[in-house]
């Protein structure tokens, strides 16, 4: 899988996450890749998150200008060659603020032992445990379509200690014999217990199950330390700038 391949899936899972309340489209703006709400008839548009992948930061933010959006922040993807020092310093020299930085991690799923664990691990194929992540987290995480056996476009897995879900991930098809991982989250007082890597191994292992021929995922600074214990490798950086107020009004 090239660093294009995995920015794509990214996109594309991303995406349909967002669009539970209104669509939130993956597309093309000239040299950018866009990540924005369709048009509306009513509301605020959210945030557009525009992908720089390929192109220098003085051509990005020349084209970024062109596009003029309103309310934005931008993702920068570098090959793993790439000086990452010298790209951040660019665009702050045009009036951007680094947020975080990503590691772009890709993995090969296949078959594993899941860890042993004191908690119960199921994928989410009811409304009841779906009602109770949603109680927790304050917003849906899976649609009512999804929740079905077999394949689905989205699939939710959580980790319950007795009826209360204390962790929760989503696997997302993102193109063919493609999965994106979304919000891999553990509540804080059921850290370092464990968790993360069975529930991940637990999902991985579906996804393997249902065809998926790769797992693409952007790991946290926690994050990062658990995926390559389960195979993942780092196949690009995704650095995350907002613009300040007094450069981009």
């Amino acid at each position: 899988m090239t660093l294009e391949e995995a920015t794509e899936a990214f996109g594309k899972g991303f995406t349909y996450t967002r669009s539970f309340t209104h669509p939130y489209e993956w597309t093309r703006v000239g040299k950018l890749l866009v990540m924005r709400d369709a048009a509306r008839n009513s509301g605020d548009y959210r945030v557009e998150e525009i992908v720089i992948l390929g192109i220098a930061p003085e051509e990005a933010v020349a084209a970024i200008r062109d596009y003029a959006p309103k309310k934005f922040a931008i993702s920068v993807l570098l090959h793993p060659d790439q000086p990452e020092g010298q790209i951040k310093d660019a665009y702050k020299a045009h009036g951007f603020r680094l947020l975080r930085r990503e590691p772009m991690m890709i993995l090969e799923p296949t078959a594993q032992a899941v860890p042993q664990t004191n908690y119960s691990l199921r994928r989410v194929l009811g409304q009841e445990d779906a009602d109770a992540i949603a109680r927790v987290t304050g917003h849906r995480a899976i649609l009512p379509e999804d929740i079905h056996q077999g394949d689905a476009k989205l699939r939710l897995y959580a980790a319950f200690d007795d009826c209360r879900p204390v962790a929760w991930v989503r696997s997302v098809d993102s193109g063919p014999g493609i999965r994106w991982v979304s919000n891999m989250f553990v509540q804080e007082d059921h850290r370092r217990k464990g968790i993360a890597r069975a529930l991940m191994t637990h999902m991985l292992n579906e996804d393997h199950s249902f065809g998926a021929k790769w797992s693409v995922l952007l790991a946290s600074q926690a994050g990062a330390q658990l995926y390559p214990h389960l195979g993942y490798r780092q196949i690009g950086l995704l650095q995350l700038f907002a613009p300040k107020k007094d450069r981009w009004p």
